[in-house]
């Protein structure tokens, strides 16, 4: 794949990259407003897959109290943790991708703001423990860390590679400044939550879209 050219190691993100789980994230999230008898009104109109849970929440409801936002997380994990993700399922085409990019020789990680046990139970509804050499995840970040850079940082860290041989793939702003941040290549993938034009803002050095990822399957 051309946007892979000179990399050795490709980093992913999960949500909008590899996974289409938007429907699960957001009935869990309309469950928990409802249950703690919030308004959904604005969680319809402001509602984005990517941020971390803390920073969709306050997004939902800017003037509730961090007791409040702690509840309705608290809440949100509990339904979302407790789902069997039905409508979450990969892009097609990227099942097909990841197995030629391993034959390639490239080394492939994660790094999610998703949280350890649902990206736990994803990887093994999709049968995908075994594909990724290292799988970082929200919950491994140092206390008082919150940026997702630093994880793809830890996988540098760990395993020596070259950041100018590895790159960051992801469909949102966070992912390519948190790439940027960490100093590797940089690639939007085009066709999940955000927009090509946020892609573009945030300076993404490649692109990967949907026709690309297709072309393997």
């Amino acid at each position: 794949m051309k946007c892979f050219e000179g990399i050795d190691n490709i980093i992913f993100d999960f949500d909008g990259t590899l996974c289409e789980s938007e429907e699960d994230i957001k009935s869990s999230w309309r469950s928990a407003i409802r249950e703690l008898k919030l308004d959904t009104a604005r969680f319809e109109r402001v509602y984005r897959t990517g941020p971390p849970t803390e920073e969709s929440a306050r997004s939902f409801f800017p003037d509730a109290d961090d007791a409040l936002i702690r509840r309705l997380c608290e809440v949100y994990w509990g339904i979302y943790r407790a789902s069997d993700y039905p409508y979450s399922h990969p892009y097609p085409g990227v099942e097909a991708m990841l197995a030629h990019l391993r034959r390639a020789g490239k080394r492939l990680f994660l790094a999610t703001n998703k949280t350890g046990i649902p990206l736990g139970r994803l990887l093994a509804k999709f049968g995908w423990e075994q594909v990724f050499t290292a799988v970082m995840n929200r919950s491994m970040l140092p206390p008082g860390e919150t940026e997702k850079a630093c994880l793809v940082r830890m996988v540098l860290e760990k395993y020596a590679l070259d950041p100018r041989r590895t790159a960051m793939v992801g469909d949102t702003a966070i992912d390519i400044v948190a790439g940027k941040a960490a100093g590797v290549v940089t690639v939007g993938a085009t066709y999940g939550y955000g927009s090509v034009e946020e892609l573009r803002s945030a300076g993404a050095d490649r692109r990967l879209t949907l026709d690309d990822v297709r072309a393997l399957a």
